[in-house]
């Protein structure tokens, strides 16, 4: 998991950081709302709730700590 998170604070394209928090959601879905929030995880946030093929219970989740 740490691995993971690190991809959060590299410069990476978006869908990097998007498909690690998708990883990382499936690795604990709870967990997500521990994420450090930073301008990559809030840019990654985002975009897991346009994406359309996102689950549903992880755009939640995503809306969860976006609203923190």
């Amino acid at each position: 998991m740490d691995l993971l998170l690190s991809f959060l604070s590299v410069d990476l394209p978006s869908d990097s950081h998007i498909t690690a928090l998708k990883c990382f959601w499936l690795l604990s879905p709870k967990a997500i709302s521990c994420i450090p929030v930073h301008e990559n995880a809030l840019r990654a946030l985002l975009g897991l709730l346009e994406k359309a093929d996102s689950p549903v219970n992880l755009r939640c989740e995503a809306m969860r700590v976006l609203r923190k």
